[in-house]
């Protein structure tokens, strides 16, 4: 099963609270539709979780990051990543973890922010 990489999916998350509290902040009457920024990257982080609630998916946003984190440290220092030109926001990962970036990216998320790496690395 394909898992989001960490520091992707922690994007992911503070890109949303950011913008789901701005859209709250500047909503000040009657309840509005959601932004599109907000619709997009509720969508990812769906997709990326496996989920189809925004809010079951942060919660399992969470738990993955909170497994991870020692993990996503010592990769950093570890295997720094590699970017090829093979396209737009490719980066392969030096070991047994294949980082591979989605074609298609919420707007205003740079690089590789749907990437993902293969859970059996």
């Amino acid at each position: 099963m394909l898992t989001p990489h960490p520091e992707i999916l922690r994007s992911l998350v503070d890109d949303y609270e950011a913008a789901a509290a701005a859209q709250t902040a500047a909503a000040a009457g009657p309840a509005t539709a959601p932004s599109t920024r907000v619709q997009d990257l509720a969508y990812t982080l769906c997709v990326s979780t496996g989920t189809r609630d925004v809010g079951r998916a942060l919660e399992k946003a969470r738990r993955m990051l909170a497994a991870t984190a020692p993990e996503a440290a010592q990769a950093r220092t570890a295997r720094p990543a590699t970017t090829m030109a093979a396209g737009p926001a490719t980066t392969m990962a030096a070991g047994p973890a294949t980082t591979m970036a989605a074609q298609v990216r919420p707007a205003g998320v740079s690089g590789g922010a749907a990437a993902v790496h293969s859970a059996a690395g």
